[in-house]
């Protein structure tokens, strides 16, 4: 359809009754204005009043004054302009009482007066009230006054009063409808002039005679010359195109058959080719339950229109990309539910797409984003809903195909593949992998907020699964991710309640069977569930928060145990205390550190850092070498932990301040990695760096490790992890 809605402007918060009425004025315009009088022009018939009035009352001058201008009476008879100023000042009394006065000769000569002149009388001209009557006190708004004079004296009977006063009336209703017709005139010119600038037209049709009738501003409206005489018929089939022209039949066929108005926006296409968005609101003219005239206003809102479409692109247009932003996608997905379509939807993220900023620069990754876009629209079919929702993140909405999901995930594998293209600038080349999350409706969604989250949470599991793969959303996904969520909800709870505690590992020195040390081991004190170990809650050592509170609370309790141990001069040698990757992105790590060793009267000698391999490969890297170089260069320990198991390359160990590694117990526990034992400990010695062997069970793995040179050992055949209080 043709018609569009929009919420009314502050120009159509008057009713269609005003506007139409107003627009029917502006109709007759020129008719009218051309029986107007001049605006400066003396009421009409005063001057023949004035010699009817001297004829009357047997007088040679009368003067008709006006209030507020001495030198312009409205109408004179028997005397000249200049000397009316005379009259003004006579009758200013009489105006000011409103009431009738005469003077007589001494009267006049004292006022001034020509000699000659031995009578006067005058009357107020009163717009709004007749002066004074029956004793009433009247306060009506002054015109002037009527003056009669003559040369000789005379008496003024009641009679002669009241036809002066009646006289007065009929000069009075005068200069009133003389004044209503002016300002009648200047509201015409004001519309016209405010519908030249609104753009705004009146229309009238005539049902009986079938003729139709269009203000100037209207025919400009149409881009009609002035002389054209447009019929309804015509106008129509020349400027509605298509389904515009059915819906103003209809319109007018339901005004006529219902007798009620309408208000419709229309496009119409001009002769001169251009196209103009039209506001038209028309009402009914009733006799005897009959419609027989249509009177309308045709409002040009072409540029509100533009204002709209632009302001559309703005809100629910991507300005990089062009596709389609997230408000644009939320609205498009709840259309598709309300039509309950069968939908797939997908979620693209582009993986390392920091890394493309951070070494490229943003003007890079702007283009890798609007490259990416592009072979996303091309990949589906024409018509495919495809958005950017976030910063390197795209929804797709795909109409559910009839194949299995199965089917479906390997169509986006294929859009992966293709995305992973080489992309080739003139300065560089890039290759980049996506993630995919998949999730449909209705079958696995009953609305648009549910659909989100499964794909959001489909598109965590292949990020958590390292990226560059596609994942459709399966119901225990959801199941996890909520006990995840209420994971971390405890653990914030346990944090505030004081839950969480540390148990104690011995370090043991197996040439010289001495203890060398402790490694600090968090536990969660629950009482619904006694003590848990770490493989319960190590969710929350990857959560931004969670894991700097968690360091923390380890941290303090570490070092109040040292103290106290210190007390009682128990020589501990170092305890170990593992440091999570967030801890280094939250504020000055080494700083606070080396704060809590000095609260505490520890020495940073007691004390070993233990990170894992994925601190040294995060994003983050030089921050995290910044801060251990500087713990340790204050003489604490750092210890890569579970070395082995992750990714750790012989740069990184050479670049990092490292002082010691501990093999992972998987190795140690197992006979035929015995080789890779070998290995990490040669490479270890090599670099003069301590070895220490987690896992140490049994007394074969002490001297197996012995054997090969490995001089520290941690695990069950030294100690289990235990209180304090049990080591001392």
């Amino acid at each position: 359809m043709s018609v569009l809605r929009f919420p009314p402007s502050k120009s159509e918060s008057r009713s269609v009754h005003t506007r139409v009425a107003e627009a029917a004025a502006e109709t007759k315009q020129a008719s009218v204005a051309a029986a107007l009088p001049d605006a400066d022009a003396p009421p009409p018939g005063l001057d023949a009043l004035c010699s009817l009035v001297a004829v009357f009352f047997g007088v040679p001058i009368v003067v008709f004054t006006a209030h507020d201008d001495p030198a312009a009476p409205l109408a004179i008879h028997g005397t000249t302009q200049a000397q009316a100023a005379l009259f003004h000042r006579l009758s200013l009394p009489t105006q000011q009482a409103q009431d009738v006065i005469q003077l007589d000769t001494e009267a006049l000569a004292a006022a001034g007066a020509a000699t000659d002149l031995h009578f006067f009388t005058a009357v107020p001209l009163l717009l709004d009230g007749m002066g004074r009557a029956a004793g009433v006190q009247a306060t009506g708004v002054r015109a002037g006054a009527l003056c009669i004079a003559g040369s000789q004296a005379r008496a003024f009977s009641p009679d002669d009063l009241r036809h002066l006063r009646d006289y007065a009336a009929v000069a009075a209703a005068a200069v009133r409808g003389s004044r209503a017709l002016n300002e009648a005139r200047m509201r015409e010119q004001m519309l016209a002039r405010a519908s030249r600038l609104a753009r705004v037209g009146g229309w009238e049709y005539n049902v009986q005679t079938g003729s139709l009738t269009l203000s100037e501003q209207a025919m400009d409206i149409y881009g009609l010359e002035p002389s054209t005489k447009p019929t309804l018929d015509m106008l129509m089939r020349r400027f509605y195109p298509g389904d515009a022209l059915i819906d103003a039949r209809e319109d007018l066929a339901r005004i006529l058959r219902d007798s009620k108005g309408y208000d419709s926006r229309r496009r119409i296409q001009r002769l001169d080719g251009t196209s103009r968005w039209i506001h038209v609101l028309a009402e009914p003219e009733l006799h005897e339950g009959q419609v027989i005239r249509v009177h309308g206003l045709i409002e040009d809102i072409t540029e509100e229109v533009e204002a709209q479409r632009r302001f559309h692109e703005l809100a629910y247009t991507d300005k990089l990309t062009g596709l389609p932003n997230r408000g644009a996608f939320l609205l498009e997905l709840g259309r598709r539910f309300v039509r309950t379509e069968a939908i797939n939807l997908v979620a693209v993220d582009v993986d390392g797409f920091k890394d493309v900023n951070d070494t490229l620069g943003h003007h890079a990754g702007d283009q890798l984003l609007t490259d990416i876009s592009q072979r996303i629209t091309t990949f589906f079919a024409v018509g495919t809903f495809v958005a950017r929702i976030g910063s390197n993140e795209f929804a797709v909405i795909v109409e559910a195909p009839d194949d299995s999901p199965a089917d479906f995930t390997a169509a986006v594998d294929q859009l992966r593949l293709a995305l992973k293209a080489p992309m080739a600038y003139p300065e560089y080349t890039l290759m980049v992998s996506v993630s995919a999350g998949i999730s449909a409706a209705p079958r696995q969604a009953e609305d648009a907020d549910q659909l989100i989250r499964n794909t959001d949470i489909a598109l965590y599991q292949a990020k958590k699964a390292g990226g560059d793969c596609s994942v459709m959303f399966e119901p225990h996904m959801r199941d996890r991710l909520e006990e995840r969520v209420q994971l971390l909800r405890d653990v914030r709870m346990g944090i505030a309640r004081g839950e969480f505690i540390i148990y104690y590992q011995p370090i043991y020195d197996m040439r010289n069977q001495t203890l060398s040390g402790f490694e600090a081991l968090m536990r969660w004190s629950r009482p619904e569930r006694g003590i848990l170990s770490p493989a319960v809650f190590g969710a929350a050592f990857d959560d931004q928060t969670l894991a700097p509170a968690l360091g923390t609370v380890a941290l303090r309790a570490a070092f109040t145990q040292m103290r106290r141990w210190n007390e009682h001069g128990f020589a501990f040698g170092r305890v170990s205390v593992n440091v999570a990757a967030a801890q280094f992105y939250t504020g000055d790590l080494a700083g606070q550190i080396l704060s809590l060793l000095d609260e505490y009267g520890l020495s940073a000698q007691q004390l070993t850092l233990e990170i894992t391999e994925s601190v040294y490969l995060g994003q983050g890297s030089n921050a995290v070498e910044s801060t251990l170089r500087k713990l340790h260069d204050a003489g604490i320990h750092i210890a890569l932990d579970d070395f082995g198991t992750g990714y750790a390359s012989l740069s990184q160990l050479q670049r990092f301040p490292i002082d010691s590694l501990k093999i992972d117990k998987s190795f140690v526990q197992e006979p035929d990695a015995r080789s890779i034992v070998d290995a990490i400990i040669a490479l270890g010695t090599s670099m003069n760096l301590d070895i220490v062997a987690e896992g140490v069970e049994t007394r074969a793995h002490q001297d197996q490790l012995l054997h090969s040179n490995c001089r520290y050992g941690q695990g069950h055949y030294y100690g289990k992890p235990m209180p304090a209080e049990f080591y001392g």
